[in-house]
């Protein structure tokens, strides 16, 4: 995966409304949790907007945020 990929993932995930396949959590610090459940991808959004981070990882991962 490319560097440009790798944002352009990560936005569209963090972009997205949660929802059936998209869950969503808040940390107490502001930050904003994703998980795509059909694909695994994991994002972290901080509460001014930037990308903490973005990877592919389990549901058991999810659960544990």
């Amino acid at each position: 995966m490319t560097k440009e990929e790798y944002l352009n993932n990560a936005r569209i995930l963090l972009n997205s409304s949660p929802g059936k396949d998209i869950l969503e959590k808040q940390r107490d610090n502001g930050d904003i949790l994703r998980y795509r459940i059909s694909t695994g991808e994991f994002a972290v959004m901080a509460n001014d907007g930037r990308i903490r981070t973005y990877f592919k990882t389990n549901y058991r991962y999810w659960l544990r945020q």
